[in-house]
């Protein structure tokens, strides 16, 4: 079963670029923004049914988005976690500081 701890740092990327694919784009996507290790990871994940994914027909082929992919509800979930993780980290470097913080209140 895969966890966030067990994924790779290439993975992870993959999983949250084909997560914003899935709910930004109903999961189509341009391939060229893959490399060829990313293309193997989609591959190994469609052989275990973390994912699927195949080439859009052809009278539905746009410029720029010609394949599709749809991950699977336990994908989905991780990917979930996967924003969560990375929200939580980037709200903590962030380089500004809010009003309330810059008054002495707390912040969230």
């Amino acid at each position: 079963m895969k966890t966030i701890d067990n994924l790779t740092k290439d993975e992870k990327s993959l999983l949250l670029f084909a997560e914003c694919a899935c709910v930004d784009y109903g999961g189509i996507y341009q391939p060229e923004r893959l490399n060829d290790d990313d293309r193997q990871i989609l591959k190994a994940w469609k052989l275990e049914g973390f994912c699927d994914h195949g080439r859009v027909a052809s009278e539905h082929l746009t410029s720029t988005r010609s394949v599709w992919l749809r991950l699977s509800d336990g994908a989905m979930q991780l990917a979930h976690e996967l924003r969560i993780e990375r929200a939580r980290r980037m709200w903590a470097k962030r380089g500004w500081i809010s009003t309330d913080e810059k008054r002495g209140m707390p912040v969230g």
